[in-house]
């Protein structure tokens, strides 16, 4: 499946609830303002955050603007993960953005990639060794409420070598 930003999955959400528009809303017709979080009126409204979409100057079809009323989703979609692996593959901000990547992608969320800007990635040492890469999403992401995102805990095997295949023929002592 494709990757969809997430202001093409809101600009979706939009045209759905306006079929009958004349034209589709596109992700160029609009600006869109700073996501903020939203507190319905109505206690069985669940929606928890909005957004105001504004038409660009010149645009054929569309004028004005509209404060959009929407669920974001919740931040936990890999949370805490053990991985054994060579810690250098994890160095860099940019090789943990491609494992985190493909851990959502296997979670389910085909349509979603995190970009850097979305992200604060923080490492810290843990437990014997293992490195702990914490992974949060920032405020403002239009689809997902800030917070932790995932939690890697990367160790590196343990090469035992095995003694019986060793040479014991020492040298003397000087």
């Amino acid at each position: 499946m494709a990757i969809i930003t997430p202001q093409a999955q809101l600009v979706a959400l939009f045209n759905a609830k306006n079929s009958s528009l004349a034209q589709a809303l596109a992700v160029a017709d609009v600006t869109f303002g700073a996501v903020a979080d939203y507190a319905p009126g109505d206690g069985s409204d669940t929606r928890n955050s909005k957004l105001t979409i504004t038409a660009v100057a010149d645009n054929t079809h569309f004028t004005g603007e509209k404060e959009l009323h929407f669920t974001r989703l919740s931040s936990g979609i890999i949370g805490p993960k053990a991985v054994t692996a060579d810690q250098a593959d994890w160095d860099t901000d940019e090789e943990v953005l491609a494992k985190l990547n493909a851990d959502v992608i296997t979670a389910g969320k085909t349509s979603d990639e995190f970009a850097l800007s979305d992200l604060t990635i923080t490492r810290t040492d843990g437990d014997n060794g293992a490195k702990v890469i914490d992974i949060s999403i920032k405020a403002g992401h239009i689809k997902y409420l800030p917070g932790q995102v995932a939690t890697y805990t990367v160790t590196e095997e343990v090469q035992k070598t095995d003694l019986s295949t060793t040479n014991g023929e020492l040298d003397d002592f000087n």
